[in-house]
């Protein structure tokens, strides 16, 4: 089966997502969404049969787009998402995929309605280094598991409507979720901020699964 997708939000990752669509051979067409028609210009000068639009309603309306994947920020996923799911499509949303539980909730409850894929792009989980350490822990090579220790820092970039553990944690988060069988119990945050910006840059969680391991992230944006 070949879809028509659209990729709303093309700025720092909507391009990547686009380049990838566009080398599926079950892609049809790949259209290209972004309320900045510099963007949009500069997509089309590296990426061959894209269609561009400045607006996410025409391709909502538009009933040969099957797949909607959200790469704007956090603010918006759940009003897009939300309406891509309402106008029949499957839906890939960039982490985190709402800012509260109870937006999340109903948009699964909405695609489980509605028989279509709401997917979250854990990136991270397809990756080698992954993919071979579950492999390990699967074989038994390292015995048993007592803690896990993670420390995602990098120069920006910085969020304007979420902080430092929303934006960076999810990917530690799901990784955790991906290679162990226990589940969390209890889980302490601390962070701070030290920008001109009105959320934490830097964050320390600290999870307790409920084998009695240990999990520790470290998030800075600074």
């Amino acid at each position: 089966m070949s879809h028509n997708v659209a990729v709303v939000g093309c700025g720092y990752w909507g391009p990547n997502l686009a380049r990838n669509f566009r080398q599926m051979n079950n892609v049809d067409l790949v259209h290209c969404v972004d309320l900045n028609p510099e963007r949009l210009d500069k997509l089309k000068s590296s990426l061959v049969n894209v269609i561009c639009h400045t607006s996410p309603n025409e391709i909502l309306r538009d009933d040969n787009v099957t797949i909607v994947a959200i790469a704007t920020p956090l603010s918006t996923h759940y009003e897009l998402a939300k309406a891509a799911l309402q106008a029949g499509k499957h839906v890939l949303v960039e982490k985190p995929m709402t800012s509260s539980l109870r937006e999340a909730e109903e948009l699964v409850e909405l695609a489980e309605k509605k028989n279509l894929v709401l997917m979250v792009d854990h990136t991270y989980l397809f990756t080698q280094a992954v993919i071979k350490i579950k492999e390990i822990i699967i074989k038994g090579h390292i015995g048993e598991i007592v803690y896990f220790d993670s420390c995602r820092i990098n120069l920006g970039l910085f969020q304007h409507d979420s902080n430092v553990i929303w934006d960076l944690a999810p990917h530690d988060i799901s990784i955790i979720d991906r290679l162990f069988k226990a589940k969390p119990i209890r889980i302490n945050c601390t962070g701070t901020k030290n920008t001109p910006f009105d959320h934490e840059s830097i964050a320390y969680l600290s999870i307790l699964m409920d084998d009695g391991s240990l999990a520790h992230i470290t998030v800075n944006w600074v």
